[in-house]
């Protein structure tokens, strides 16, 4: 600021910047991050986000979900990657989105096998591929399935070698099966 001889003030040059509507976006887009990080971590499934590029897969996102289903094993993580990438190339994908939802078998680092079903949204825009993911184990599930199937083959060759009744009680289900061969049908 320019003073005169005797003090006063001759010009003034300033400056405001209006700040407010800055700071007030500033805050809703914090409140907005936090909100979607604090709901990722509680959806019981592993989220991630892929770009695909030359043919390679970045990883854009990932939910520390990821690490529990694939149990902290970064061999079958990067098994699991590569088994999408694998996915993308053998399907053409035109512009626009495709979902969809698969079941896919890997092995961890121990030989056991890991189930996982994979939801997925694949987006192609303009030649800009990005994949986004949710991933659970669904080993036990599948586990269950193959030990009941195998339960049900045993009752059917029981009935059609032997030709006597079969009782079964599964107390967790609390489900009673009875079973009896009757000329080459069971009842």
């Amino acid at each position: 600021m320019a003073r005169s001889k005797d003090g006063r003030a001759l010009t003034s040059l300033s400056t405001i910047n209006l700040v407010h509507d800055e700071v007030i976006a500033q805050e809703k887009a914090r409140r907005a991050d936090e909100l979607l990080r604090r709901t990722v971590s509680n959806i019981p499934m592993g989220v991630s986000v892929y770009k695909l590029e030359k043919d390679e897969l970045v990883t854009l996102y990932k939910s520390d979900f990821i690490d529990t289903v694939f149990g902290g094993e970064n061999e079958t993580l990067e098994s699991y990657r590569a088994a999408v990438l694998r996915f993308l190339k053998e399907n053409s994908f035109g512009e626009g989105s495709t979902e969809g939802s698969r079941v896919t078998r890997l092995s961890r680092a121990n030989g056991a096998e890991l189930w996982v079903n994979t939801h997925y949204r694949i987006v192609n825009d303009d030649g800009s591929v990005t994949i986004y993911i949710a991933v659970s184990d669904v080993t036990e599930q599948i586990e269950n399935r193959r030990r009941e199937e195998a339960r049900e083959e045993t009752y059917r060759m029981v009935l059609n070698d032997t030709g006597t009744m079969v009782f079964d009680y599964n107390p967790a289900a609390d489900r009673f099966k009875f079973l009896i061969h009757s000329g080459g049908s069971e009842l």
